[in-house]
């Protein structure tokens, strides 16, 4: 993100991930070819290669068409995965220290896994479920850029589209991230080397010639996401996966937050809790604000990065608020925005 904003939207990631999506989860990770053109049809002289070929390049020209053709590919070289035999972790990931993690450290690191798995010969990486479904979210940025890229602006596919500089206005977490978590380093490295190949001889393979649009992704991943909790009205809500919404990112954290979020389907809705004034920020919580100030502030500086400073943790923390200038005349009430 390119103001100082305080910090964006995200989840925890200890759960399993069902389904991923950058706009709208339940259609993001279903695999398939969705759209293909009727071959009971086909031209006189129409061999079974020209047919798939045809098949191809109708089903490439939709969104979820186009992913559901990557989303095989992911599947049918994850079917060739062999489990590592012993740790794979590579030594200097091992004993890295955060004061290491340097954003030169990190971009030699990045250069080195472009080199590794430039040679179509390259050995598959394995990739445990959870990052093979970080490989699908990847997938999904990937092919909404596609299709901003192939077509005019003003141009979208599938729900909600993607601006892929929207995505890049986000907050960039990609050193922060890797300095408080370094496995994590390892663990991107793999993703991008499995989808190099994965994406081999695909429309995608331009985006992965470079780890530039997977590096983009990654770094507005934590911190940038919403967690997608189940509907349930009685007992614990489970987690089923997470989705980013680029403009629901704008919203910053309040621990007395103007504004609750709410899964309508495949959409979030947020509405004001109660009168807005004119000029004031609208915010959302990005944590349990039911926790005491130190859990709060310790879950945020861990998990967003930041020290929040908000009027309630002043209040609670007792040191005197910053006193801000009044809003201008006139409020918002029950407003409500939805992202779908």
């Amino acid at each position: 993100m390119a103001d100082a904003r305080r910090t964006q939207p995200s989840s925890s990631r200890n759960f399993e991930k069902k389904f991923a999506g950058t706009v709208s989860p339940t259609l993001l990770n279903r695999g398939g070819t969705h759209g293909t053109s009727d071959t009971s049809k086909k031209p006189p002289g129409c061999g079974s290669a020209q047919r798939i070929a045809g098949m191809r390049g109708a089903v490439e020209q939709n969104t979820e068409g186009l992913m559901g053709l990557m989303y095989a590919a992911i599947d049918k070289l994850a079917r060739s995965m062999k489990p590592p035999k012993g740790p794979h972790t590579p030594h200097f990931v091992e004993t890295m220290r955060p004061a290491d993690i340097t954003p030169e450290v990190h971009a030699l690191a990045w250069r080195a896994a472009e080199k590794q798995y430039a040679h179509r010969g390259s050995t598959t990486v394995y990739l445990d479920e959870l990052e093979l479904d970080t490989a699908r979210f990847i997938i999904t940025a990937m092919v909404r850029r596609y299709f901003e890229d192939k077509n005019p602006p003003g141009v979208t596919h599938g729900p909600g589209g993607l601006s892929w500089p929207a995505l890049l206005e986000l907050q960039n977490n990609e050193v922060l991230h890797i300095r408080s978590r370094p496995y994590m380093l390892d663990s991107h490295l793999r993703i991008y080397g499995f989808l190099r190949k994965a994406l081999t001889s695909t429309v995608l393979q331009p985006y992965v010639e470079t780890s530039e649009t997977v590096r983009a992704i990654l770094a507005r991943d934590q911190g940038n996401v919403f967690g997608l909790w189940d509907m349930a009205t009685t007992g614990d809500s489970e987690m089923l996966g997470w989705s980013m919404y680029l403009s629901g990112s704008y919203f910053n954290h309040d621990c007395s937050p103007n504004v609750r979020k709410e899964r309508v389907k495949q959409a979030l809705c947020f509405r004001t809790t109660r009168d807005v004034e004119a000029g004031e920020e609208l915010c959302i919580n990005y944590i349990d604000v039911t926790d005491p100030v130190a859990t709060r502030r310790k879950e945020l500086s861990r998990n967003w990065y930041f020290e929040c400073a908000c009027k309630r943790c002043h209040e609670e923390l007792g040191i005197e608020p910053v006193v801000d200038t009044p809003p201008p005349n006139g409020h918002l009430a029950g407003e409500a925005e939805v992202l779908s």
